[in-house]
């Protein structure tokens, strides 16, 4: 599976509940874990983290997972949506691991905005 279907997968299975949680299923995490062990490895991330901003160190997995929805969502070309997911995967799943699994969040436009992108994919496949 390309990393595209996968992360394709991962927006579709991190389940957003009503009272404000996601839930990282494990389908969710071992995408996360796959990704993250190989974008550990690029030049981008590397680069990166020499000049990580400070709000990542407070930021919980959901507000992370959130910015990387954002940032596909409001990439203005493919390139900055694939750097943004090289990026954040990794910091994504150091989070899950040191949240086990399951944080809250503050819903956001970025969140509705995916909502709605994945809504419409998912009408589009069943026509």
């Amino acid at each position: 599976m390309s990393d595209k279907d996968m992360i394709i997968e991962l927006l579709g299975i991190a389940e957003v509940a009503e009272d404000g949680t996601v839930d990282f299923t494990d389908r969710a995490k071992e995408i996360i874990m796959d990704l993250a062990e190989k974008y550990r490895k690029t030049p981008i991330y590397e680069q990166a983290k020499k000049e990580t901003p400070e709000w990542v160190d407070t930021a919980t997995a959901a507000e992370i997972y959130i910015q990387m929805c954002d940032r596909i969502v409001e990439a203005p070309t493919i390139t900055h949506m694939i750097f943004s997911t090289k990026i954040l995967i990794p910091i994504l799943w150091k989070k899950i691991q040191e949240e086990e699994g399951k944080v809250y969040f503050r819903k956001t436009a970025a969140v509705g905005k995916t909502e709605s992108i994945l809504n419409q994919m998912g009408e589009v496949l069943e026509s």
